[in-house]
């Protein structure tokens, strides 16, 4: 008769810890980490640019210093 009570005990220990990770995950997921930043002006298009090729000297196709 004890086992059958330790093990019910653990059981409900192991339950209880995995259902307080699950409700952790979901407090994580649904709460803000931290307070965004508050637009003052439109959200417009930003323009990237591709870097310039690199230059590579005459001699043994070493990349040129300047």
């Amino acid at each position: 008769m004890v086992t059958d009570t330790s093990a019910t005990r653990e059981i409900l220990f192991v339950v209880g810890v995995a259902l307080v990770g699950v409700l952790l995950a979901l407090v994580t997921v649904v709460t803000p980490w931290y307070a965004g930043p508050i637009a003052t002006t439109a959200p417009g298009v930003v323009e990237l640019h591709a870097p310039e090729p690199a230059r590579v000297a005459a001699d043994h196709g070493a990349p040129d210093a300047g």
